[in-house]
This record gives C-alpha cells, sequence and structure tokens, in this order.
C-alpha cells in the first residue's frame, strides 16, 4: 500500500509540470531523464530475470514506468510551444517506442525476454537521444530564451551521465547473464565514459559552487566502483551493490544537472 501511494504521489507531482510553461534547459533536462529512465526500466526487469525480485527492484520498475509515461505526456504538451514541428515529431516517435517496450515488459521475466528487454531498451534509448539532441539544435534558434549553446550542451552532458549510470548496471547484469565479450566491453566502455565526464563538468566555466560540491559528490560514489575497477569490469561484484551504487550515482548527476538547468 505504501509504495502504490508513493507511485501515485511521484505520478501526481511529474503531471503537474505540463501546467508550466518550461524553458528550453527545463525540456532538455526532462527529455534527458528518459534516457536514464529507458535504462533504469532495463535494469529492474534484467535484475528480476538474474533472481533479484525484492521490493526495490519492483519499486524501480514501477515507478520509472509510471514517470516515463508522464514525461513523455509532458514533453509532448510543451513541446510546440517551446521548439517547433521537428522537437514534436521526435517526442512523437519517443512515443511509439515506449509503447512497444513496454509491451515487451509485460513479459515473463526470463533470459530470453531479457534480452528483448535490452534491445528494446536501446531502441528507446535511441529515440530519447533524438529528442534531446532535434531540441539542442533547435533551442538555439528560440530568440525570447537566453539558453546559451554551452549552457545547453552542458546540461546534456550532464543528463547523459544519469542514463550511463543507470546503463553501467544494465550491461553488468547483461554480462553475468548472457557472458558476451560485447556486453563485457560496452561495460568497459560506459565506466570509462563516466570517468572521463566527470573530470570535463569539473573543470566547466559555468560551475558554480553548488554545483561543484555536487559533482564532488557524484565523484565519490563513482570512487567506489573504480576501487572495485578489476572485479567489476569482470563481472565478480555482487549485483545488488552494483544496482544501488548506480542508483546513488545517478541521483548525483540529477542533482548536477537540475542545478545547471536552473542557470537561465
Amino acid at each position: 500500500m505504501k509504495n502504490f501511494l508513493l507511485s501515485i504521489a511521484v505520478a501526481l507531482t511529474v503531471s503537474t509540470i505540463t501546467a508550466q510553461q518550461l524553458s528550453p534547459a527545463q525540456m532538455i533536462n526532462i527529455a534527458g531523464k528518459q534516457r536514464m529512465l529507458s535504462q533504469k526500466i532495463a535494469k529492474a526487469y534484467l535484475m528480476k530475470a538474474l533472481g533479484y525480485n525484492n521490493a526495490s527492484v519492483n519499486k524501480d520498475l514501477s515507478i520509472s514506468k509510471i514517470i516515463f509515461q508522464r514525461n513523455i505526456e509532458t514533453l509532448s504538451s510543451n513541446s510546440t510551444s517551446v521548439f517547433n514541428s521537428k522537437v514534436k515529431s521526435a517526442v512523437d516517435v519517443e512515443s511509439n517506442s515506449w509503447k512497444s517496450f513496454a509491451r515487451i515488459l509485460e513479459l515473463p521475466q526470463n533470459k530470453n525476454n531479457a534480452n528483448r528487454v535490452l534491445q528494446g531498451s536501446n531502441e528507446l534509448l535511441k529515440s530519447a537521444q533524438n529528442v534531446v539532441a532535434t531540441m539542442e539544435n533547435e533551442s538555439v534558434n528560440i530568440a525570447k530564451y537566453a539558453s546559451s549553446k554551452n549552457l545547453l550542451s552542458t546540461i546534456n552532458l550532464s543528463g547523459k551521465q544519469r542514463m550511463l549510470s543507470q546503463r553501467a548496471c544494465v550491461y553488468y547484469l547483461a554480462a553475468k547473464l548472457f557472458n558476451k565479450k560485447s556486453n563485457f566491453d560496452m561495460l568497459s566502455a560506459v565506466f570509462h565514459d563516466i570517468d572521463n565526464a566527470l573530470l570535463t563538468l569539473l573543470n566547466n566555466d559555468l560551475n558554480s559552487p553548488d554545483v561543484e560540491e555536487a559533482i564532488g559528490n557524484a565523484l565519490l560514489t563513482f570512487e567506489d566502483l573504480r576501487s572495485k575497477r578489476e572485479s567489476f569490469l569482470n563481472g565478480n561484484v555482487s549485483p545488488e551493490l552494483v544496482f544501488e551504487a548506480t542508483n546513488t550515482l545517478t541521483k548525483n548527476f540529477d542533482k548536477v544537472t537540475h542545478l545547471y538547468s536552473e542557470l537561465n
């Protein structure tokens, strides 16, 4: 009952966004969260496929699905007032991709279907990334907003780390489920991307003291994984530990991204 009420509260909170006029920076922040959610949903499904069918995993899956749907509605209802028809078309493609992915999520959690979820999450991620890229390209042409291209690019980069934090766990779990070299290679690539992005963000000229503190918290969280780097990249760390650590890292990057989006 408690989880159900929490889900409703989250849904109502997100749905109120549609009644507000959003800036390009805020829209890119929301669109970027969709990239993260595509991976967070897949992560929870793969955890269940591995046998971790606990309250924390089920809560992540349920709430992430609700927020993804609400964000689609927010993006759709605000896209034409902030951007143009190109962005609305990209959001429509993401919406259709989400409907297809949601159907796969209803299948029983097993190894076969886990592979379908992995592929489906990549397709959904691709469509979500296209929305962000289209917004970033189009927003610089909107004269009534003061968002600089550097700020929008920084929000994109910071927001991308939320997604990569979840993707690191997705491919950690995929490596354990399927034991394919390609999954281990992806895990390694994601790890290095996060490592490099942290240094880039830390040295960004836009950083306020609050932003620097939030980035510092992300560095501290990531350092725990870096200290276990060899075991992590070889699939020898507890899935529960990776699940929780990547959720914490996502929260850290969400704070960073929110602070950037409020710099308008």
